[in-house]
């Protein structure tokens, strides 16, 4: 994150365009890693281009660094104390000791080829809507 200057007190949207699979797991990465203002586009980059809104074919790199910082928290200038919000994971070690229902996102296929026992699933396509 140092590398693409993004601060945990940035606003960050983070989107995909694959159907929703990347852009989920880069808001929880950032969720549990602390970051607090962090969002997912809804509809992804394929609603994006539908509506005709601009895109840039720029290197995100040299992009990046005069974008990031419009809506910077005061005093988070120096802020890239990423570190792990343990309260955010569950454990393997807890699965025998409660009664939680786990659920397995993946696509069926996956799931039927092996899941963690009692698990349910719900695979990660069938809550979106048809824009994703």
């Amino acid at each position: 994150m140092r590398l693409l200057d993004v601060r945990k007190g940035d606003r960050i949207v983070v989107y995909d365009h694959s159907g929703m699979v990347s852009a989920p797991r880069a808001y929880w990465m950032f969720k549990v890693f602390g970051a607090e203002r962090v969002k997912v586009l809804n509809g992804s980059l394929a609603r994006w281009l539908k509506e005709g809104n601009p895109v840039s074919t720029i290197d995100n790199a040299k992009e990046f660094a005069h974008i990031i910082c419009k809506d910077r928290e005061p005093g988070t200038d120096e802020d890239f104390d990423y570190k792990l919000n343990k309260e955010l994971l569950f454990e393997y070690e807890d699965l025998e000791k409660n009664n939680d229902i786990i659920l397995d996102s993946r696509p069926s296929f996956a799931f039927n080829q092996g899941h963690i026992p009692d698990a349910r699933l719900l695979p990660f396509n069938s809550v979106l809507s048809q824009d994703n």
